[in-house]
């Protein structure tokens, strides 16, 4: 025993000695192929961590060992783990996980290989890629990734990550796995996919997949006259649905059950790609499930429906890198020279212009290739795919416009005063002919006439206003087009995030937030202080309590069943069935859960429907109207500016009267004197 103990250490010894180099390959005597590499020693540091006490220490009883992925692009080494789980996933957690990070799935899109503002290409082949640890966030300011322990942003970037549940070589021949793919959120100019780690949800039986894709002016910038067509970041996401289309047996995937997943702007991302003639409308679609969180295709800013917009960004942006060349070729030529960080900076500072612009800096547009028309133009015509839906917002996804009002930390309340300011605000970024009675109208819509002077109640408003108005109306439209089309096929479900985590201190004065469903989707409650050092994420500064616990089982229930089944209560969950949201019945799932642990799972209908219906319905028609009120009276300077320059045009008006009748004069002369004559 104490021999075979000894063995261990040394190859413990070993492994860590190589600590420095790249796939090493620790294999059994007498075999030489790939097949039995049991662990690679990767940048990050040693993997086998034999299981005491163990008589063989190649053996996969003994070592928490990894297999290699043979994909057509090379041999990818991830590496296994397993979590500690004290709690209802526990069975589940004894199996090992399977994880490759920083699969690449296209060719860097770098300055250095003449790929920027160009669609992806497909990856090189390497003969051994080491698959254990993240690659960088695609290029943003690197406070928008404060929630890294060690962030980086780099053009190098169009990289997967992928979890799936361990198993023995026999059981893989059989056993293949429903995919979730997951793009990411941040309007488009940041975010990263190493926020949502897959290692918990993936051991509901599903493989999960987050991916990095271009943002900003690196994804989406736009310039007419040349080969900048914009919409990269959206292609890049394309090419990795087509890499998983490929490739995703050999990492134990089924391709012909991929459902996509998008959270905000990502969530606007996956509704697109319904529309797609390249991936959801494609003759073999490459995916046949989404998920809508907190956004759509027809959400606000989520779409630059005017190539104007578009084309002020990118001339703004060559005038910030001195890149102001005449003619547009000139000028990509230029901005392709310019380093990732000082594109990204001036990137990030770019704001709406002009009050009558519906989309943000850096979103999609139509390019007659990703793209074909708006998604107002396609939901109308009926031109997306026949796809089973869900569609998910949080109680609360406007608060976060809030939190830097007076008041709103500190108190969770708001004065009268400021409420009507941010309205007014609220008011001048569209283009009305009367702002003021916009803002009337706006107030009246959000006023708490039950509560009129409770800042509480007045807080709740605001934040009401700004969920509706940025997430909510977007996103209802967007499901009621699906599900009207087809609603056998187009099965849709929604649901409300009303949980809030009593140890949550954000909840105090946001209560569900803007993303706060996410974190119980990906099972995050359920890791540990090591698991979130091992992955490079802060860990949040509360601790989950066993209310947190029985959300996350809930959450993951729901996903991984619409992912492998196409309904997230295929059975009975308590007595009870998520009902359809169809035309005759605008049925919404609210979740929450009370502190007693009673369930707070219900079924209504008709989501805010008076609401949204003043955003879909009562305000375009407002903003668009002709002025009420009568041209206004001009000021006694300006009406002597006017008198004079009446009188300066009547005089030139007069003179040219008297030339003109000269002129007659002189020609009726002429015209005798030649028939005298």
């Amino acid at each position: 025993m104490i021999i075979k103990s000894i063995i261990i250490l040394i190859v413990l010894l070993q492994s860590q000695q190589a600590v420095g180099q790249m796939n090493t390959c620790l294999k059994p005597s007498g075999c030489s192929s790939d097949e039995c590499c049991f662990n690679i020693v990767p940048k990050t540091g040693e993997i086998c961590h034999p299981i005491m006490p163990c008589y063989e220490p190649f053996s996969k009883d003994c070592c928490l060992n990894t297999r290699v992925a043979f994909t057509t692009k090379g041999k990818m080494y991830g590496y296994a783990i397993i979590l500690d789980d004290p709690y209802s996933y526990r069975d589940k957690g004894k199996r090992f996980l399977q994880i490759w990070l920083g699969v690449p799935y296209a060719k860097p899109p770098t300055r250095g290989n003449n790929l920027r503002f160009m669609e992806p290409m497909q990856p090189d082949y390497v003969d051994k890629w080491d698959a254990t640890y993240y690659r960088p966030s695609c290029p943003q300011p690197l406070d928008r990734l404060q929630g890294l322990t060690n962030p980086v942003a780099d053009e190098d970037c169009l990289y997967l990550n992928i979890f799936v549940t361990n198993t023995t070589l026999d059981e893989a021949k059989s056993n293949v796995y429903p995919i979730l793919v997951f793009i990411h959120g941040g309007e488009h100019t940041y975010g990263s996919a190493q926020f949502t780690p897959g290692h918990v949800l993936a051991q509901t039986n599903i493989m999960v997949v987050t991916v990095q894709y271009r943002l900003n002016a690196f994804g989406y910038l736009r310039l007419e006259g040349s080969e900048a067509t914009g919409n990269y970041g959206l292609m890049d996401q394309v090419q990795a649905l087509r890499y998983l289309q490929q490739e995703a047996e050999k990492f134990r995937g089924d391709r012909t059950r991929v459902t996509l997943m998008g959270h905000g702007s990502g969530a606007g991302d996956v509704a697109l790609h319904s529309m797609s003639p390249l991936s959801g409308m494609y003759a073999e679609p490459l995916f046949h499930r989404a998920i809508w969180l907190s956004g759509s295709d027809l959400m606000w800013g989520g779409f630059t429906i005017y190539p104007g917009e578009s084309q002020r960004y990118a001339l703004e942006l060559a005038v910030k890198t001195a890149c102001t060349n005449q003619e547009p070729g000139e000028m990509l030529s230029c901005l392709r020279q310019r380093t990732h960080a000082e594109l990204a900076g001036a990137a990030s500072d770019s704001q709406v212009h002009e009050r009558s612009w519906l989309g943000k800096p850096w979103s999609p547009t139509v390019d007659g290739k990703f793209i074909l028309d708006t998604p107002e133009n396609l939901r109308s015509q009926g031109r997306f795919a026949q796809t089973r839906v869900i569609g998910g917002i949080t109680w609360d996804d406007g608060a976060q416009f809030t939190t830097d009002l007076p008041g709103v930390v500190e108190n969770a309340s708001l004065s009268a005063a400021l409420f009507k300011e941010r309205i007014m605000n609220i008011s001048l970024a569209v283009f009305p002919h009367d702002e003021h009675a916009i803002a009337k109208a706006i107030e009246f819509e959000y006023t708490d006439w039950a509560a009129t002077d409770n800042d509480t109640a007045r807080l709740q408003m605001l934040r009401d206003l700004y969920s509706d108005r940025y997430y909510g109306s977007g996103l209802i439209r967007s499901l009621r087009f699906h599900a009207d089309k087809r609603p056998l096929k187009n099965f849709t479900q929604m649901y409300v995030f009303k949980y809030r985590s009593r140890n949550d201190p954000k909840t105090r004065y946001m209560g569900a937030y803007h993303g706060s469903d996410l974190q119980y989707i990906f099972g995050l409650p359920y890791l540990n202080a090591s698991n979130w050092t091992n992955l490079g994420i802060q860990r949040p500064n509360f601790g989950y309590a066993d209310l947190d616990m029985n959300m996350t089982d809930y959450m993951m229930y729901f996903i991984s069943n619409f992912v492998i089944h196409g309904n997230a209560t295929p059975q009975l969950v308590r007595n009870f069935t998520w009902d359809s949201f169809r035309w005759n019945n605008r049925t919404y799932f609210q979740l929450n859960i009370q502190d007693n642990f009673e369930n707070d799972f219900n079924l209504y209908q008709d989501y805010r429907t008076y609401h949204y219906a003043f955003w879909n319905n009562f305000f375009p028609d407002l903003v668009v109207r002709p002025a009420r009120m009568t041209t206004i009276m001009p000021t006694p300077a300006y009406l002597a500016q006017y008198k004079t320059s009446m009188f300066a045009l009547g005089g030139i008006l007069a003179t040219i009267v008297v030339l003109i009748a000269g002129l007659s004069i002189v020609l009726c002369r002429l015209m005798r004197t030649r028939q005298t004559t």
